[in-house]
């Protein structure tokens, strides 16, 4: 082992010598998905990387004061995941020449999205540090994508000092103090007299203009309307502008027609790579900068925990740290149907060869559990441009990798270390949830073959993907993928059938319920078949708090774990629920959102312990109306006898006694049925409000709010709203055909929403949602009876 040691001791340092060696800069960029159904790989992206490019399109919502959702939520993302943020306003193209802003109007629109930027960012932010946005800062871009040019007011300074230095204005400290003293005028209250050419801080009508817009904004604005004014081919004027700019065109790009010689222009003038990677550079951290903050807080172990201690320092003569956050297709010519784990390395030094631990769920060395499967390492590698993969003999604390190989120990992502003594990192919560299920098969026949080759991609599939969710359903023996959408499911199914080599045929999408109880059931028994044990249980419903905690938070590792860990989930149920410490410390199993918890006075459940666990969770994974999931429940178990010779209290006599106790339970707690809701943020012009309002209360949504924007000269109202994912399909087209495309829509999950009425009565709306759903699974169409599981004293 010292020896093993020594040896990464030496790679360590010879790859620190070749770095230096090299120099330079070596970044890993990952492009994330903008629309909500795939929020997942943002999250995924954003657990491994330390800076953020947030691109924002300041024209993309009707009230320039507010944020998008979608932004917004990739921003909160960022801020949670301890990112720091660079802002990217893009689509400068539109507000120029398709939404013809004048220069001011412009402006006043980007520095209100960068309000509404920095308000975000001011709310999230770690404690002690300044992470807001601004222009002057040098970490705020302009530009359009589509066209390919980008710039920070740094750039557009260097242009003029440059010009004006190639006119005789003095030497590099002279030019260097004016460009401080001309980029300070170039954001807020500055304004330049027409007349006199001298700054002043207030306006005076026509005979100023600001600052931003007569430096900055003018020459663009020139560049459009000499492009746009081009009578057939005549494109001198716009070439002349461009050698004003130090801008040389070659022989083949002066014949170019006007639109796209005024392209090759603003490339040219603003080259994009050279704004981006300067952000990137001067304003978002380095791994070394970055793991001071973030190693605790992705940390599941203590601080002081000496793996979390090499995290922190981003030691590459540390034990080996890893996250793996994504599994991915590898390129054209890889293993067919094996996955790279995509991950970064948080400490240590990633050797191929040498041996480490898959670390697994309810893995706490504090306490004595060690749950951790011993690995292997693969080959590793990078992806570089295009996609490719560049191999690599190691990598070490900081990098972003490729590995092969784990994706047969590991699911859509986890823990690497080498040393069992290190703790897990911090599960990734998503924003989304795949509450969008379709049933998958080949479109011609169903040979042995074709069912093998559409289960396996289903497995592929569903490791790669963060949120897709595929299996095969036990009594229909369907295969089943849910995701977070329509588009999410349209997308994915195009992979599936391109991972399976099938031609593959869908049905209509459905939405999954969740079930859950509203009353305390009284004390129910169920025996075993051969009446030597007993289990006696109530099911009540959990506090609506501490559902939305266990939520959010990684509990059922910590009540499973012990240690730390599960004295803090305790602290959780004692703060959040209310609930007395001595129940608190009597939690046996968190599955989900739902809680089992030993009450029992005097007796020791470890004989039968595990056998219970594995059926509450069944029961939570398979409700008793539907099959649906369980949704914040908690059962108590109050007594229970049990033979002791372990002869009579098997498997086969305790599984099937727990189980039926628990559905007994959940059918006299006043079962209740869930559904997913859709929050709603509807920008619409005032002329359409009427019609927004209608298409919503006819998909049996609910307008929440309706606030009018407080921009100047907007008529842009904001509807937030509620809508049951299972109307919201094709709600989309529907809005927009009633407001004649004058509104913009963002949705993403909001909650769970109890269906109208007895589900066990097929005569209420949610009634016969269960009868509809248990006849699609295959069930008996009517819901059990408590007595159906039950016993009696």
């Amino acid at each position: 082992q010292q020896q093993q040691q020594q040896q990464v001791d030496e790679e360590a340092t010879a790859a620190e010598e070749a770095e230096e060696k090299i120099g330079g800069l070596m970044l890993n960029l990952i492009d994330s998905p903008g629309h909500r159904d795939f929020n997942g790989e943002v999250t995924a992206a954003l657990r491994i990387t330390d800076g953020a490019l947030v691109v924002y399109d300041p024209f993309d919502s009707k009230d320039p004061t507010r944020l998008c959702v979608q932004t917004e939520t990739v921003l909160r993302q960022a801020l949670a995941e301890r990112v720091r943020p660079a802002l990217l306003f893009n689509k400068l193209d539109k507000g120029i020449k398709g939404l013809q802003l004048s220069p001011e109007e412009l402006y006043r629109r980007l520095d209100m999205g960068l309000a509404a930027v920095n308000a975000l960012i001011v709310q999230l932010q770690p404690a002690h540090v300044d992470w807001t946005v601004h222009p002057l800062k040098g970490n705020v871009l302009f530009g359009s994508g589509l066209m390919g040019w980008f710039f920070t007011l740094d750039d557009m300074v260097g242009h003029m000092v440059r010009k004006a230095g190639a006119s005789g204005g003095g030497d590099a400290a002279a030019q260097e103090q004016a460009a401080a003293k001309l980029r300070s005028k170039l954001w807020g209250e500055h304004y330049l007299n027409r007349t006199t050419g001298k700054w002043q801080r207030q306006p005076e009508g026509d005979a100023t203009v600001r600052g931003f817009c007569a430096r900055v904004l003018q020459p663009l604005y020139k560049l459009f309307a000499t492009a746009d004014n081009v009578v057939g081919e005549d494109t001198q004027q716009l070439a002349a502008l461009a050698a004003q700019l130090g801008v040389r065109l070659s022989a083949a790009q002066a014949q170019l027609p006007a639109p796209k010689l005024l392209t090759c222009i603003l490339q040219a003038w603003l080259p994009p790579a050279d704004a981006v990677l300067r952000v990137i550079e001067h304003h978002l951290p380095s791994p070394q900068e970055a793991q001071v903050y973030r190693a605790a807080h992705l940390y599941q172990g203590p601080a002081q925990d000496p793996v979390c201690q090499a995290m922190r320092e981003c030691d590459p003569r540390g034990p080996l740290m890893c996250y793996v956050s994504k599994m991915v297709e590898p390129p054209k010519g890889a293993k067919k149907g094996a996955l790279v784990g995509y991950g970064r390395i948080f400490s240590g030094t990633y050797t191929p060869g040498a041996t480490a631990y898959v670390l697994r769920e309810g893995h706490d060395p504090s306490a004595g559990h060690i749950v951790a499967q011993e690995v292997k390492l693969g080959a590793l590698a990078t992806f570089s441009v295009g996609g490719r993969l560049q191999p690599l003999s190691q990598a070490q604390a900081g990098m972003v990798v490729a590995m092969h190989g784990l994706d047969k120990y590991m699911g859509k992502a986890g823990t690497l270390a080498s040393v069992t003594a290190a703790h897990n990192l911090k599960v990734m919560r998503f924003k989304v949830s795949p509450v969008v299920r379709i049933a998958v098969e080949p479109a011609k026949g169903k040979s042995a073959t074709d069912t093998t080759k559409l289960v396996d991609a289903m497995k592929t599939l569903s490791k790669s993907d963060p949120t897709v969710l595929c299996y095969v359903d036990e009594q229909t023996q369907q295969k089943i993928m849910a995701g977070a959408g329509e588009l999410h499911l349209e997308v994915r199914l195009k992979s599936l059938a391109k991972l399976s080599g099938l031609e593959l045929r869908a049905s209509d999408p459905v939405v999954q319920h969740c079930e859950t109880v509203t009353e305390e059931s009284a004390v129910c028994l169920a025996k075993s078949s051969n009446k030597h044990n007993r289990l006696f249980v109530r099911a009540l419903p959990l506090e609506p708090e501490l559902v939305a905690a266990l939520t959010d938070g990684d509990a059922e590792s910590a009540a499973t774990g012990g240690g730390e860990e599960a004295k803090a989930l305790a602290d959780t149920f004692v703060q959040v629920g209310g609930w007395p410490r001595d129940q608190a410390k009597r939690i046996v199993c968190v599955h989900g959102s739902n809680v089992l918890v030993d009450l029992t006075v005097g007796m020791d459940l470890s004989p039968i312990r595990d056998m219970v666990v594995t059926s509450f969770k069944e029961v939570c994974e398979r409700g008793v109306l539907a099959n649906e999931t369980l949704l914040g429940v908690r059962f108590n178990i109050v007594d229970a006898k049990f033979h002791p010779d372990s002869v009579h209290r098997r498997v086969d006599q305790i599984l099937p006694a727990a189980r039926r106790v628990f559905l007994g339970a959940l059918l006299s707690a006043g079962p209740q049925l869930l559904e997913p809701i859709f929050g709603v943020n509807i920008q619409v012009d005032g002329d359409y409000l009427q019609a927004a309002c209608g298409i919503i209360k006819k998909r049996k949504g609910s307008v929440l709010s309706d606030s009018v924007s407080d921009a100047e000269n907007s008529s842009a109202h904001q509807l937030e709203a509620h809508l049951p994912v299972a109307a919201s399909f094709g709600f989309d087209g529907d809005l927009a055909g009633a407001t004649s495309g004058h509104s913009f829509m963002t949705c993403s999950f909001s909650h769970w929403s109890p269906v109208p009425g007895n589900p066990v009565d097929p005569a209420t709306p949610a009634g016969a949602t269960v009868r509809a759903t248990r006849v699609r699974k295959q069930l008996s169409a009517a819901v059990a009876s408590p007595g159906d599981f039950l016993d009696t004293l």
